[in-house]
């Protein structure tokens, strides 16, 4: 851009300038022993002490430069205390989660709501557990709404590489994370899931407050699958290949299962939503959040960035002083004079 190279060009006129000046010194100085200056009232440079201030104007323009775009700086780390509870979403990414009974999959329909409740869940610390044939901790626990926006983005059902879906096991790893250290008293759980292909097996009871998000219809849906690193897409078929077609008897179909999510959210006293079609009920977890108890969250991730530009500036102000001391008292010497 235009507005970038300006100094450049103004540090080239004023080399060139520069260039021009010496030059002229040189000149000025063969000229006086040519000629005899001693008729003559007049007064000029001493050729000595405008070279040093032409070094000094040098010396000036390069700390300027450096001042405009090196700037000696630091991060310092600022505690910022707060308070609000811990929110650990537990998302389904199974294969299943790309089932399209609802716009762009059940997976982006979990995105299209969240996403947007991001403001109203500030000053809370958030975290996604992922999970299809086993969980892993995918983001932890952060207060950077920001920073957990990305992960969310970026949720995807080839995240994890197991099949099929263990939710006992995902609730054990839930238990476990929420029993560390890291998590502190007052903290909430939503499960986010279709319900499909679960593997039997015990479910835990959690003492958490717990809401349980359903998307998908029972009446069951393609699963549109699309690889990134060939931009090949489809529907997916029973011998695991893609369709271009949506229908046939080859294509799977994806019938969520409220009742087991029912089940889940009845044995832990918790809240059942479907948000297939209706988000609304989602911001129940805001005001959920905002009747609980507090924990105390001491986040140290704002940073000042401290700019020590003074450490350019001050010796350019020595220098101008020093240049008024040159032009007042040393610069200047009579060379001759005729009465």
């Amino acid at each position: 851009m235009l507005s970038d190279a300006i100094p450049y060009l103004l540090v080239l006129v004023f080399l060139i300038y520069s260039g021009f000046r010496f030059y002229y010194l040189i000149q000025l100085k063969s000229f006086s022993k040519l000629y005899s200056l001693n008729t003559l009232r007049i007064t000029i440079a001493d050729p000595i002490f405008l070279k040093i201030r032409m070094l000094l104007y040098c010396l000036i323009v390069a700390l300027a430069f450096f001042a405009y775009y090196y700037p000696l700086s630091e991060d310092m780390e600022l505690p910022n205390e707060g308070s609000g509870v811990d929110i650990l979403f537990i998302v389904d990414t199974s294969l299943s989660m790309n089932a399209v009974d609802v716009s762009g999959g059940r997976l982006s329909r979990f995105k299209q709501i969240i996403l947007p409740m991001l403001p109203e869940l500030e000053g809370n610390r958030l975290g996604l557990l992922v999970y299809a044939g086993s969980p892993f901790l995918y983001c932890p626990l952060t207060s950077d709404l920001e920073a957990f926006s990305d992960f969310v983005k970026g949720l995807d059902t080839d995240m994890v590489g197991d099949k099929g879906t263990d939710i006992g096991k995902v609730l054990n790893k839930a238990k476990a994370i929420l029993n560390s250290n890291k998590i502190l008293r007052h903290r909430i759980l939503v499960l986010v899931s279709d319900g499909e292909d679960h593997e039997n097996s015990s479910l835990p009871t959690l003492d958490e407050k717990l809401l349980v998000w359903g998307i998908g219809s029972s009446e069951g849906s393609p699963i549109f699958y699309q690889e990134e690193e060939t931009s090949t897409s489809g529907y997916v078929t029973i011998n695991g290949t893609l369709s271009p077609l949506s229908s046939g008897a080859e294509i799977v179909i994806s019938k969520a299962n409220m009742d087991f999510l029912k089940e889940i959210a009845k044995q832990n006293r918790a809240v059942y939503q479907d948000l297939t079609r209706n988000a609304s009920s989602a911001f129940e977890l805001v005001d959920l959040a905002n009747s609980m108890s507090k924990n105390k969250i001491l986040n140290r991730s704002t940073f000042l960035r401290f700019q020590k530009v003074h450490y350019f500036l001050l010796p350019m102000i020595l220098i101008l002083f020093l240049d008024v001391f040159l032009i007042e008292f040393l610069l200047y010497r009579k060379i001759g004079s005729n009465k």
